[in-house]
């Protein structure tokens, strides 16, 4: 319809597209969660990459670019991306950088500063999250601390983060994520 054939509607379809191809590789056989770094990559969905490349095409005929330009084109690197660890995570973090402008938010910080860790090592995802205000009661930022502290191979650290990941998570399969990652990195 021509009132919605906007360049800001195709970046939002490609975004959920990209999404959405992962979709049957976000839980495993039992119904746990499958990070992205261990979902199998062969079994995103081609056909919705594809789709979701034809409306990042089409989103670019305008002037402006919407939150959900930079957000599609994050979904894109995961997309081409062989495997997690040969992710273009300094284009990531870029295009975080940019969505910082258009769209400022705590969690869109927390997003940067994880992929400045996996960009520059986790020194520096440590320092790019000690720095983002309003994120000490969320799960995801203490268990992002604790991803880092574990691969700096700071165990002590990374088992206080994830413990504290644990007094702020709600959901049951959030939870056991987490819990997972301490039994790991007990070990």
């Amino acid at each position: 319809h021509p009132l919605s054939n906007l360049p800001k509607t195709h970046a939002l379809l490609a975004l959920l597209c990209f999404h959405s191809a992962r979709l049957d590789t976000r839980l495993d056989a039992e119904g746990e969660i499958v990070l992205l770094e261990y979902q199998d990559r062969s079994r995103w969905n081609r056909q919705l990459i594809a789709l979701a490349y034809e409306h990042f095409k089409q989103s670019s005929r305008g002037e402006a670019i919407s939150a959900y330009h930079l957000e599609a084109a994050i979904a894109s690197y995961h997309a081409v991306a062989p495997s997690f660890a040969q992710t273009n995570w300094q284009a990531i973090y870029y295009c975080y950088n940019l969505l910082m402008k258009v769209q400022p938010s705590p969690i869109v910080a927390l997003n940067r500063a994880i992929a400045l860790g996996y960009a520059d090592g986790p020194k520096a995802g440590i320092e790019a999250l000690s720095k983002i205000e309003g994120m000490e009661k969320h799960y995801l930022w203490h268990t992002a601390l604790g991803d880092f502290y574990q691969k700096q191979g700071d165990k002590p650290a990374a088992l206080a983060a994830y413990q504290k990941a644990l007094e702020w998570v709600t959901l049951p399969a959030e939870h056991k994520v987490i819990q997972d990652k301490i039994n790991y990195c007990s070990i």
